[in-house]
This record gives C-alpha cells, sequence and structure tokens, in this order.
C-alpha cells in the first residue's frame, strides 16, 4: 500500500516530538503537571465514584472526558509515555494540516519550536486532549465528526470557542440563505447545533458558572480583549477575500476574552490568525514570520526552563 507523501512528513514530525515528550516529561514535575501527575499517579487505586471526586479536587474542573482518559488508563501505562503517544498523534494531526496546505518549510521548522505549542504539548494537558478530539473531527466524516466534536467539549469545555470559530463560513452561508428567504436546512443544522451546546451547558452548568466568576473576578473585563483583539485583526487582514469569516471567528473569543481574560483564550485567537495566515503565501508574510520568531525563541526558553527549573513557566512566574 503506497503511503502519500504528506502522510511520511506528518509521521516523521510527529515521531520526533514522541521522542522529545518521552525525554521532557520526566523533568516537568511542577506547575501544571504537578497537578496532573498527582492525580494521574493516585486515581488507579480508587473507586469511580471517589476516583471523580478525586479529579475535582486535584485539578478543579468537572469535564469528564480527560477523567475518564485518564481512569482507564492509569493503571495500565506509565504517564509520560502514554501523554508523550497523545503529543504523537496531536502532532501527526497538526503537522498533516500543515503539510496539506502546503506552508512553507521554513515556517514549518519555526512552528517546531513555537511557545503555544509546547504549552500545548507539557503543560495545558486538558487542552491540548480537547484540541485533539477537534483535529480529529476535523479529519472525520457525519456521525463521527460530531462524535468527536461533542466530545472535545466533555474533555475542556474552552474548546467551544474554537468550535464556533469553526463554524463562522457555515454561520455566513446561513445568513446569506436567510437574506435569500430560503434557509431551510442551514437554519435546521444551526438549530440542531446550539440546542446540542445549550444541553452541554445545561449538563455543565455548575462547573461553567464557577469558572465564569472565578475568572472574570481574577482577569475578566476590558484588560483582556487586547490580544484576542489584535489576533483577530492579523486574521482580517491575512483572510482576504475571507476576512468576514475570519471576523466571525473572531469574534466569540473576544467575547470569551472579555469574561474570562486573555491568558485562557489567547492561544485560540492565535490559531484562528495562524490558520488564515499560514494560507496566505504560504505563510511567507509579515505576521506569521515575525510571530514565529518570536514565539520560537518563547518556545526554546519555556522548554529550557522545564529542564532546569521543572516548570516551564518558572521564571516569568517569579518575574
Amino acid at each position: 500500500m503506497r503511503i502519500k507523501n504528506s502522510t511520511c512528513q506528518a509521521l516523521f514530525f510527529a515521531s520526533i516530538f514522541f521522542l522529545v515528550s518521552l525525554y521532557v516529561f520526566p523533568y516537568f514535575t511542577g506547575g501544571d503537571q504537578f497537578g496532573y501527575r498527582s492525580f494521574y499517579e493516585g486515581v488507579s487505586a480508587l473507586s469511580l465514584f471517589d476516583a471523580f471526586d478525586f479529579y475535582m479536587n486535584s485539578l478543579g474542573t468537572m469535564e469528564p472526558g480527560y477523567f475518564v482518559f485518564v481512569f482507564i488508563f492509569s493503571s495500565i501505562f506509565d504517564k509520560d509515555f502514554i501523554f508523550s503517544t497523545v503529543n504523537f498523534l496531536f502532532a501527526y494531526l497538526g503537522f498533516l494540516w500543515l503539510v496539506r496546505s502546503r506552508v512553507s518549510r521554513w515556517i514549518v521548522v519555526l512552528l517546531c519550536f513555537n511557545f503555544y505549542f509546547f504549552v500545548l504539548l507539557f503543560s495545558a494537558e486538558r487542552l491540548k486532549f480537547s484540541i485533539l478530539f477537534f483535529l480529529c473531527g476535523v479529519y472525520c466524516f457525519g456521525f463521527f465528526r460530531y462524535f468527536f466534536w461533542i466530545g472535545s467539549i466533555f474533555v475542556h469545555v474552552q474548546v467551544v470557542s474554537l468550535l464556533v470559530s469553526a463554524q463562522s463560513s457555515r454561520f455566513l452561508m446561513f445568513l446569506k440563505s436567510l437574506s435569500r428567504g430560503a434557509a431551510g436546512f442551514d437554519f435546521f443544522v444551526l438549530m440542531i447545533a446550539l440546542l446540542v451546546l445549550v444541553a452541554i451547558f445545561i449538563i455543565l452548568r455548575e462547573h461553567i458558572s464557577s469558572k465564569f466568576y472565578f475568572y472574570y473576578a481574577l482577569a475578566g473585563g476590558y484588560q483582556g480583549l487586547f490580544k484576542p483583539v489584535f489576533f483577530t485583526l492579523l486574521a482580517v487582514i491575512y483572510a482576504k477575500g475571507k476576512w468576514a469569516e475570519a471576523l466571525v471567528a473572531g469574534l466569540p473569543i473576544i467575547l470569551l476574552a472579555f469574561f474570562v481574560g486573555s491568558d485562557r483564550v489567547t492561544i485560540i485567537s492565535y490559531f484562528v490568525f495562524m490558520y488564515y495566515g499560514l494560507n496566505f503565501r504560504r505563510g511567507l508574510n509579515l505576521a506569521v514570520i515575525s510571530s514565529s520568531v518570536y514565539f520560537a525563541v518563547k518556545g526554546v526558553i519555556f522548554l529550557s526552563n522545564i529542564i532546569r527549573f521543572g516548570d516551564g513557566f518558572a521564571l516569568s512566574a517569579s518575574g
């Protein structure tokens, strides 16, 4: 069976990050990984209900997706190995998109050191797992696509902003159909999606409301809008003929940033910008190159901090 060249390239990059993860993870014992490690190492000896209580107390969350995964595999695999495997899958799907989109190899190399990429690989474990589900949905069709997308919300509810942004083109098509008085099927799809989201929010309402109150008091308000607005403007600029789509994609993230602060959602707005920026001249443009160089430097520092101090944010947290 002949394997496509894009698949081989993506497998190559993913294999590198699998090996890098196996090397780096043992060093990461502080910061976010302290809670994740404590939960992973302690959950296997507990019953299902006691384990979920332990999960809520350890990580301060109620989304069941990550919990189910760890509860099943914690007694079978070492944590560093299983999440290095997750990193392999995450990197494979990400780099597969880059290769198929014909992004410049120079940009791809820079992205290998990207700060936000490293944050997902080694620090933001639940968000990474959630985005992995989202990416699986992108490459699937029909029922399986919606299975993975709904599953991603039950891993980390923050991914709703990414899901909504990803449907910006469908939303614009709905508006066009509505203006012509022929919004039958598009309206049906939109209503189904909204009903599913409402159902999920009802199920997770206690967790979502507590998080909103906490983060709004901590970092919410207008001060959290600068970075998401900045990346959204860049997305609009580089989207060219799809500027309205890019704007609609960025608005939900800006709205979310007002309530929870930029630290929680900037990574999503950055991904939206890069989606459009990387598709413009294969990523060989000023905004993508300059931001990729900047975040590559930050990424190297982040990785160095993990190895030196056991936490990628060690120096930034203290200074």
